[in-house]
């Protein structure tokens, strides 16, 4: 391990490795800063990437390594070197390359939907996978990274900014993703389209190092469940899970946030069941690209899932109103481990009968992190919430779900559907008073049942924030289709402040002069917008005429020409999982001395 008294100490500020410290090196290394400086140099792979340089074919004199060293590809950024042409060689780690940065509080998409500025990502990046755009795919997917980047930029940057006011800072040799090719930010015009993902995730907050259940929980569930040690089941179940290394399951387990999603969907369209022989079932109903994504997660946590089958059911409710029968192609899936049903049942999943069962979120799950607490609800709401929708082309449907529950467990119901309004109210996630629904009244073979409602709130700021942050989990049509939402009501609610502003603005003029016509030209100037008309400024001022009876207009709407939701995603959606292609509405160059930052993935698909 390289450290302080390998260096020869030339000065105060200039340190040398000499030539004999590895074999393979052609001349010293020097390295130019204070011995703070070189404590903090010693922290990443800077020096041996220096020596790396040293050893280059053709290296005269010195390696030498500048004030602001930093890990590199194969040399370190920061590295200088004199290279004969006679024998010597052209290294790209050397010459620089992938230098195209951004600034420090671009936010980047981590795994489960976690986000993190670029540079706090300087501490995480060998332990974390990022999400890209994979091209060939027009979908996400996740890398691991294998470098991480970070110069001081002098003395400009570029500030891009889009339609719905989504924006970036970058240098100007960026590549960013237009409907043409990538281009460098310098090389950027308004109007071009440029392709974003609208959903923002939750903050990455490192978890507690605290347990949540231990090995010996583990085995009280079991013998709550019937298992002992006769027959030597207690004793099998046990190694088999314990093969998985779960145990003790903390916060801060990898395995985790698979479990927090794969708990949701138990609580939604999952059931665990546990039959009178001591058998246990764990079952998944879904469509089968979200099964496949389901499945592949109980796998990454060494469990064994069965293969999705599908078969048609033929089924009769009986509600307040009349009764139905129908058909219906169900997909699922099972695993039938009984460590595995045990395990979701020692974190809290209701089994059996859910209708006939008492069960609230379970307490642990409120001390995680935010960004835990997203993926136990989002995947429940990918199981149970209504996928958006619009009930007149450009205003949105309530996402709304319903709890079933017995006549008596009603108060059960709605204690769980509280916990679920205390899990949003974190998100600032507004919700509707929980309703009992007339007509959801159902009564089968295991008798009558009744429903409770929640709503999320349909203002559309509210709207917004649920989709960009909360969204749906293990339902691919719902997450992209909440993505392609957000950035609709973003460019919605745009239009519809600024047919506010101008309204006020023409009222302003209007009373303090009272000249219409000489004023409107000076509006639609300002802000030059096709959904701001000479009518619209007109009906601004005055009364709306109705039957004979003339009223104050309130705030507008939207224009009656701006898209339907339909024709949106028909031209702006990119693939199927919520991209989009958006306008560029300004571009400047700014001022800026500070430290910009990249990275690098294990994949073909280089989107940074």
């Amino acid at each position: 391990m390289l450290n302080k008294k390998d260096f020869i100490k030339i000065n105060n500020y200039l340190w040398e490795i000499p030539k004999y410290y590895r074999a393979d090196m052609r001349v010293p290394a020097r390295v130019y800063v204070s011995e703070k400086m070189l404590e903090q140099a010693l922290k990443d792979e800077s020096i041996p990437q220096l020596i790396n340089g040293c050893a280059l074919p053709g290296i005269v004199k010195y390696g030498i390594a500048m004030p602001d060293v930093h890990e590199g590809y194969s040399v370190p950024i920061g590295f200088v070197g004199a290279i004969r042409t006679s024998d010597g060689i052209i290294s790209p780690g050397a010459c620089g390359f992938d230098i195209n940065c951004l600034s420090p509080q671009t936010k980047v998409l981590l795994e489960n939907s976690t986000s993190i500025s670029i540079e706090k990502l300087e501490n995480l990046w060998r332990k974390t996978n990022i999400k890209f755009v994979d091209f060939q795919k027009k979908d996400l997917s996740d890398s691991n990274i294998i470098c991480f980047l970070k110069r001081y930029n002098n003395p400009t940057i570029y500030r891009i900014a889009t339609e719905s006011g989504e924006g970036i800072e970058a240098t100007g040799n960026h590549p960013i993703q237009t409907k043409k090719r990538m281009k460098e930010a310098r090389f950027l015009n308004e109007g071009d389209f440029v392709l974003i993902y609208p959903f923002k995730g939750v903050p990455y907050v490192q978890p507690l190092d605290e347990i949540i259940i231990s090995e010996e929980d583990f085995k009280k569930t079991l013998l709550k469940l019937g298992k002992n040690n006769r027959g030597s089941s207690l004793g099998q179940i046990l190694k088999e899970v314990k093969k998985t290394n779960i145990f003790p399951l903390k916060y801060n387990s990898w395995q985790l946030p698979y479990l927090l999603k794969i708990i949701g969907f138990i609580f939604g369209d999952g059931y665990i069941s546990i039959t009178k022989n001591g058998d246990a079932t764990v079952g998944f109903n879904a469509q089968k690209e979200d099964l496949e994504i389901i499945r592949k997660d109980i796998e990454k946590i060494r469990f064994n899932p069965y293969s999705i089958f599908e078969r048609k059911r033929k089924c009769k409710i009986k509600t307040h109103y009349r009764e139905y029968k129908f058909e219906s192609l169900e997909k699922s899936f099972r695993v039938g481990s009984f460590g595995f049903a045990a395990l979701l049942i020692s974190l809290g999943a209701p089994f059996g009968l859910k209708t006939h069962r008492k069960y609230r979120v379970p307490k642990w799950i409120f001390r995680c992190p935010l960004w835990q607490k997203r993926l136990f609800l989002a995947s429940f709401f990918g199981a149970e919430l209504t996928k958006p929708a619009t009930l007149n082309k450009y205003n949105f449907y309530t996402p709304q779900f319903s709890v079933s529950k017995e006549v008596k467990l009603k108060e059960s119901g709605r204690l769980f559907l509280k916990d679920v309004v205390k899990l949003l109210r974190e998100f600032c996630i507004k919700t509707a008073p929980i309703v009992e629904v007339p007509g959801y009244q159902y009564e089968g073979k295991q008798g009558k049942t009744i429903a409770l409602r929640l709503q999320i709130k349909e203002r559309t700021e509210n709207l917004i924030k649920f989709f960009e942050t909360v969204t749906y989990e293990y339902n691919q049509e719902k997450q992209s289709e909440a993505c392609l939402a957000v950035n609709y009501l973003r460019r919605k609610l745009k239009i519809v402040k600024m047919r506010n502003a101008a309204r006020r603005e023409i009222k302003r003029l209007y009373r303090k002069k009272g000249d219409f016509k000489k004023f409107v030209p000076r509006v639609l100037e300002e802000y030059n917008s096709e959904y701001i008309t000479s009518q619209f400024l007109y009906r601004s001022i005055f009364k709306e005429n109705s039957h004979g009876i003339a009223r104050k207009r309130g705030n507008p709407r939207i224009a009656f020409d701006f898209p339907s939701f339909e024709e949106y995603k028909e031209k702006y959606s990119y693939g199927k999982q919520g991209l989009v292609w958006e306008e560029i509405e300004g571009i400047e160059k700014i001022p800026y001395e500070n430290f910009v930052y990249d990275i690098t993935i294990n994949n073909i698909n280089h989107n940074f």
